[in-house]
């Protein structure tokens, strides 16, 4: 149909009957009204009460440390060795007693010992004598220097020169050390060695005092008992996480007689670690005092090692003389016959770990008598146990004499410690999983080359003791530290601890939204887009930004799945979970560890690119495109040197050398460079700083809260078909976006086909603010789940305007294209432009509001930024603000806009209309600060019976959509008109005026999406709707009476519901109200009435009223508390009286106390369908019937009775072809929880109430379970071209198999759902441009 001489002006005020048939609803007809909330539906919120804090044990581990106590580590028994000096130092003893002080070490409660160096020896001689089945048969002398005779040498690798033996004069006042045994080969031949040398005092070293293996490796464990409890957001680990539990054994056993040597002893039971002075640290303490504490005997480092597992496992090592287990005399510990394990049984896997630290100074001497392999089998549980193809036995010293290295056994013991089904037999449990690492700390200088150049160690026993450990191989796999200082042990022992700790399953949940199709809004796209994120909650997480992801998927058959044939393997959701699938923007040939949350997998965030890239013309540019409104020009004078820039700057590699950018504020630059992949040091400076040196490495995202994914099309082209009766529109060639904001404080633009950014935009004031989280997990920020930031945290809408290229295209850009001239019978050329306008705020992250201008999605930049904390309006008229006084007073920018057309002094005008906000407590509203800016928590509203007093965020705002100017607004306030301080005239409105409306009662904050009501379809609004959060809800009459003469703008505000309490509990409205019309009189149940319909719940403190509400906000009992509900208000005032601006109005409804009619009252629903033949609901009738009727939440998912405030309205209502969906969520029900104790708490569930009366004509009650947390539905398309409800688990709906949600003996078999709309029956030309703006936007 093609429409000639169409005039824009006239369609925009045509005449109307009074008595309306078609009722515009925010600019859409009312056959779509049902659908005014997809864009607001969102699935798995984000309010952070409702995640569960995990178990204590979570994130902990069970650790016993094996502790070598040879007589190599104590300096008595080994001499200067023991101090790590060089073996040709001569020393003097250092004693140093408890609690006294020393002026090097301290004083500590246990006595040390070390060594002072008092000389160096010079190596002269080697007497070396060859053995044969133990006869000497040759002597050899060899001179230590074969330069210069008299010099000697300071190694005795340089004893090599072959003489005849030495006169006596020769070896006259030289030293004799002691003999050096050496292993030739196969136990054939030994050789015995003698040095000869004299001292010197002339070196570097001379009076340099440390203390011997063992002292230090007391005063580390001294340390650690006496150091705070791990802060896990600190850079460096200082202390052990308190629910860590440690227990301590030591090798060797030294008993009496011959019993020594042989065996390792647990010594302390593993104990919670606590907090300082707890019974644990205070059990290491006294070990360190007692006297046996020392270093005596040698090392059997495996008989110790298969200790250590034993009691880890609460297995045995059997008992007798190399086996420790008779030596348990401590019940914690043990029996003699059997150990107790610090693992909890059966506790799942996943959550808390366990492993070995295993200290050693060197070489291990086993017994050769020693049964390893039994002492080995008892520990794992088995019968037998032989050794694998493992480390390399020692062989110079192997089956000599009394000792073997057992190197073998060792290796394959620590293999089959990480063998999850041995140790599950081992532990008797029934769930597999676990592994027992082990780490490996060498101390000691034979260890020297491990720590520099490991690939070059020569030593036997240490290059082992290395493999032993390294995470790389198939041994220990804890990793292994060359040590010689107490404080590397410390920290290695902290490292440990938390690499085998357990890992808190990712929680991953989120928010699901399948956006409105603005190309083709008949039709619903099959893709839901889910945000992912993981809540940090537990109390050692003190994280102040969480981190997120965005992801694609597909819509079918009523739920949402990862591939488009659907399938229970393909679920996103499934038993309340997010399951690990791959999504349709997950980046191919991406792998991924064991432990990657599922929020960190795929989706927009492995599209991400960081660092740099080679542009088109072979430059290397930012990977990343990040624009800004923020400027920063160091070479201004300080106070001029922020600024902002509408048109946006981009963030790239230069900023810290361009001359402008260089010098910003270090710690802002090391977070806007973290933004594009960089991880700079805090010490690092930034000016001049050359990132060619640096790699990038920080790929992270904010998580997507509460901004709701915003469908973009710029262009596409509509394919209409018809198949049989039936047509369809469907679009193809679309360029396609979807636009989010993140708690990082960024809004991002990625391409809706393969989720590539396009471009981020970092508004000036999170830049200036919120620049801590754009650093790897946000850097210094430590202030928990309570002081969270939110970033730009609302929700988005667009203005969109096609125009139509001359093949039938519809794209936002310019166009020139054929048309004909006004006679119809000429061809022209005319220049059309189109618009792509998004809209949004901040809720939990600011005051501001932003208006972006992305027609040129290549180009965007900012149209307009309303900023209440400096009372101006920036935009590109006037960017450095124009003020309007008003807007001081607007609370969080918590208020979706709302975007629609007014009569503005005779002419239609794009505006946008907001809630006044949100009071978050604070000076302004915006929550609370410290001195230095950082954001320290949240009051106001936050708290559950807040009685606002000072009208922060009251009332509503209209702001000119297409340059910001504030038009109107109405509070409390006294009448007055407030112009603006401006003097720069508005050519296009003739007056610079703000008009003002008041109502006594609009004094408390105003956080839900404003709805606007076209009643004549004539394309301006009629009538505004809205609730606060504290029980009332308002209607606004606009007059339609302005001229361009009269400038007239007449409003009246009408309170047309009141459930105000005095004391703070009133119900709350935080969700935009449904408008619906109906023409049923005729029909049971029926009625000729408009409706608005509100729903109510605390979405501050979703937990109110349940054991989990926190104390510091909210309540754990019902007590004083009121029920929430739905409240549909019967609008006599305007219909079907007719009247747009009615001459009076009707008081405010509240509810009924009992059955008595009453138009002022709302009826109490207690049935929700009709079984019988007349009418049950609330009667609809001006003169005798009810002013409509309410639902109230006093029932659970069961049917059950619910206290007050426990069950709640916290998703957006759906009406859908007289069928209002209710979505309710149940706090006092368990949710889920992950096998680790966190979770989701509650359970939400929506019922089907019928519209208009409240009760349904037919026996059919639906009751859908949508499983834990705060769920609520979308609207999705069905494969025959009807819509209906997606759920995340179509499953679930209901209760056990074959089981339907409809209750009733008119439920239809095998229908869960109930589809509304099909096939399009008119197709309107050109629709896209049928508010076409004359004379305005």
């Amino acid at each position: 149909m093609k429409v000639k001489n169409r005039n824009p002006k006239k369609h925009a005020f045509r005449n109307t009957p009074v008595w309306v048939k078609k009722i515009k609803v925010a600019a859409l007809s009312a056959a779509v009204s049902s659908y005014v909330c997809l864009g607001s539906v969102t699935s798995l919120a984000s309010d952070i009460e409702i995640y569960g804090v995990p178990a204590n044990n979570v994130n902990s581990a069970a650790v016993i440390m094996m502790l070598d106590t040879s007589g190599s580590m104590d300096q008595s028994s080994a001499g200067v060795s023991a101090c790590d000096f060089s073996e040709n130092y001569t020393y003097s003893e250092l004693r140093i007693s408890a609690d006294i002080a020393h002026a090097t070490f301290g004083a500590r409660p246990y006595s040390r010992a070390g060594c002072t160096v008092t000389g160096r020896k010079v190596y002269r001689y080697i007497q070396s004598v060859d053995y044969v089945n133990g006869y000497p048969i040759n002597t050899n002398w060899r001179r230590c220097d074969s330069i210069d005779f008299n010099r000697g040498s300071f190694s005795k690798n340089n004893c090599t020169v072959a003489i005849n033996s030495p006169t006596s004069f020769a070896l006259s006042g030289l030293a004799i050390e002691e003999k050096d045994r050496d292993v030739i080969t196969n136990n054939t031949f030994t050789r015995d060695s003698t040095y000869y040398s004299s001292n010197t005092t002339s070196f570097s070293d001379l009076g340099s005092t440390q203390l011997d293996r063992i002292s230090r490796l007391k005063d580390a464990l001294y340390a650690i008992a006496i150091s705070p409890v791990d802060d896990p957001e600190t850079t460096a680990l200082e202390g052990i996480k308190s629910n860590v539990r440690i227990g301590i054994g030591t090798f060797p056993y030294f008993g009496s007689g011959s019993d020594n040597n042989k065996r390792a002893i647990i010594r302390v039971p593993a104990g919670t670690w606590g907090p300082v002075g707890s019974p644990q640290r205070t059990a290491v303490i006294n070990m360190l005092k007692d006297p046996t504490f020392i270093g005596k005997g040698g090392t059997p480092t495996s008989a110790a090692y298969a200790e250590a597992a034993a009691y880890l496992l609460g297995t045995t090592t059997g008992g007798g003389a190399y086996s420790g287990q008779n030596l348990v005399t401590n019940s914690a510990i043990g029996t003699s016959s059997k150990y107790q394990s610090p693992i909890t049984p059966n506790s799942a896997p996943e959550c808390s770990g366990q492993g070995i630290y295993f200290l050693t100074d060197g070489q291990p001497q086993t017994p050769v008598d020693s049964n390893t392999s039994t002492l080995m089998a008892n520990a794992l549980g088995l019968t037998s146990y032989s050794f694998s193809s493992s480390l390399s036995n020692n062989g110079l010293y192997d089956d000599v004499g009394a000792f073997k290295s057992d190197w073998q056994a060792i290796g394959s013991f620590a293999h089959s410690l990480n063998d999850e089904e041995i140790i599950r037999r081992a532990l008797g449990q029934q769930k597999g999983g676990r592994k027992i690492a082990t780490s490996v700390v060498g101390f000691g200088s034979v260890f020297a080359q491990a720590a520099t150049n490991p690939n070059d160690i020569t030593d036997p026993d240490a290059k082992n003791a290395y493999l032993w450990g390294q995470i790389s191989k198939s041994y220990g796999q804890g990793g292994f530290l060359a040590a010689t200082q107490s404080s590397e042990i410390v920290n290695d022992l902290n490292s440990f601890i938390g690499d085998v700790s357990g890992k808190l399953p990712s929680v991953s949940t989120g928010s699901s939204t399948i956006p409105v199709d603005v190309l083709n809004p008949e039709a619903i796209q099959p893709f839901s887009y889910f945000s992912q994120f993981e809540p940090k909650v537990s109390t050692n997480d003190s994280q102040q930004m969480w981190l997120g992801n965005l992801k694609k998927y597909h819509v079918v058959n009523n739920g949402i799945y990862a591939s488009s044939t659907g399938g229970s393997s393909n679920q996103v959701v499934k038993d309340n979970n997010v399951q690990d699938v791959v999504d349709m923007w997950s980046k191919s040939g991406m792998t991924y560890s064991a432990n990657t949350p599922i929020y960190q997998k795929g989706g927009a965030l492995s599209r991400m690119l960081i660092g740099l890239k080679e542009s088109k013309e072979n430059q290397l540019v930012a990977a990343r495109k990040i624009l800004t409104d923020y400027v920063f020009d160091g070479t201004k004078a300080e106070a001029e040197r922020i600024g902002r820039d509408l048109d946006l700057i981009q963030i790239d590699q230069n900023y810290t050398k361009n001359a402008k950018t260089k010098s910003d504020n270090a710690q802002r630059t090391r977070g806007l460079l973290a933004l594009l992949g960089y991880d700079i040091p805090e010490n690092t400076a930034t000016e001049n700083l050359d990132l060619s040196t640096y790699t990038a490495s920080v790929k992270q995202m904010g998580s997507v809260m509460h901004s709701l994914p915003l469908l973009l099309t710029q262009e596409g082209k509509a394919v209409v078909a018809k198949n049989g009766n039936k047509v369809t529109v469907d679009t193809t060639d679309r360029e396609d976006y979807v636009l989010f904001g993140t708690t990082q404080g960024l809004l991002h633009v990625v391409e809706a086909e393969t989720g590539k950014e396009k471009f981020v935009f970092l508004p000036k004031e999170m830049a200036e603010k919120q620049y801590e989280t754009f650093k790897k997990a946000s850097s210094i920020l430590n202030g928990g789940k309570n002081a969270l930031y939110y970033g730009v945290d609302g929700e988005w809408t667009a203005h969109t305007v096609y125009t139509s290229t001359d093949d039938g295209t519809l794209t936002v850009s310019k166009t020139n294209r054929a048309s004909v001239d006004s006679s119809g019978d000429n061809t022209i050329k005319e220049d059309l432009e189109g618009k792509q306008w998004v809209y949004g705020g901040m809720r939990m992250g600011g005051r501001s509001y932003y208006a972006l201008d992305l027609t040129d999605i290549d180009h965007p930049k900012v149209k307009f930024h309303i900023d209440p904390s400096t009372s101006k309006v920036y935009s590109q008229d006037h960017p450095t603000g124009k003020s309007f006084a008003p807007i001081t007073n607007m609370g969080q920018s918590w208020s979706k806009p709302k975007l629609d057309y007014i009569n503005w002094n005779g002419q239609r005008k794009l505006v946008m209309i907001v809630g006044g906000g949100y009071d978050a407590g604070g000076s302004y509203g915006d929550g609370l600060y410290s001195q230095n800016g950082i954001r320290t928590g949240y009051e106001g509203y936050e708290k559950h019976n807040y009685i606002q007093t000072n009208k922060r965020g009251a009332g509503v705002y209209m702001f000119d959509a297409d340059n910001g100017d504030l038009l109107w607004y109405a509070d409390s306030n006294s009448e007055t008109t407030l112009s603006n301080t401006t003097t720069t005239p508005e050519s296009s409105l003739g007056t610079s005026d703000v008009k003002h409306s008041t109502n006594s009662d609009l004094k408390y904050s105003v956080a839900t999406e404003i709805k606007t009501v076209d009643r004549d379809n004539n394309g301006v609004i009629d009538h505004i709707y809205f609730g606060d959060l504290s029980g009332q809800a308002f209607r606004v009459d606009l007059k339609n009476d302005g001229t361009t003469t009269s400038h007239n703008f007449t409003t009246r505000v009408t309170k047309i519901l009141d459930l105000h309490k005095a004391d703070g509990t009133s119900p709350r409205f935080y969700l935009p109200p449904v408008f619906t019309a109906h023409q049923s009189s005729s029909k049971k149940e029926g009625g000729d009435i408009v409706i608005a319909t509100f729903i109510s719940g605390n979405k501050s403190s979703p937990m109110l009223a349940t054991s989990s509400s926190p104390s510091a906000t909210g309540q754990t009992n019902s007590t004083g508390l009121e029920y929430d509900g739905v409240y549909a208000v019967y609008e006599y005032d305007i219909y079907p009286k007719g009247q747009f601006y009615p001459a009076t109005v009707s008081v405010a409804k509240s509810l009924a106390a009992d059955d008595t009619t009453s138009i002022s009252k709302l009826k109490k629903l207690t049935t929700l369908v009709n079984s019988g033949d007349t009418s049950i609901g609330a009667r609809i009738n001006s003169s005798n019937g009810w002013g409509g009727w309410y639902y109230q939440f006093d029932k659970n998912y069961n049917g059950q009775t619910s206290t007050q405030g426990v069950v709640k309205g916290l998703t957006p209502l759906i009406a859908m072809e007289g069928n209002l969906y209710v979505t309710m969520f149940d706090a006092a029900e368990a949710g889920t929880s992950s096998s680790c104790g966190a979770g989701v708490k509650g359970q939400s569930f929506t019922k089907r109430i019928c519209l208009p009366s409240g009760v349904c004509p037919e026996d059919a009650e639906y009751t859908y379970n949508l499983g834990a947390g705060i769920v609520s539905l979308n609207v999705g398309p069905n494969s025959d071209g009807t819509k209906s409800l997606v759920v995340q688990d179509p499953d679930k709906v209901c209760k056990g198999p074959n089981c339907s949600p409809c209750v009733g003996k008119d439920c239809k078999a095998g229908q869960k759902f109930i589809p509304a709309g099909g096939s399009l029956k008119f197709i309107p030309n050109r629709w896209y441009e049928r508010y076409a703006p004359v004379g305005g936007s």
